[in-house]
């Protein structure tokens, strides 16, 4: 599985610069969910990933 950082025009990565700023206990279950995305592809399913309605093709984390 590829993962991939978006970056804003001013080129910030928000989502990145977010979770480095949460304490160690949330990154940790962040970064858990990453591994088990990458393990287990998008049948890993709730409570981890969620399809969004009406766009397919996109989850949400």
């Amino acid at each position: 599985m590829e993962n991939r950082i978006l970056y804003k025009t001013k080129g910030r990565a928000e989502v990145k610069d977010f979770i480095e700023g949460l304490s160690v206990d949330a990154k940790a279950r962040i970064y858990k969910t990453f591994e088990l995305l990458e393990d287990f592809g998008l049948s890993i399913g709730l409570p981890h990933v969620k399809s969004m309605v009406g766009i397919k093709g996109l989850w949400e984390l």
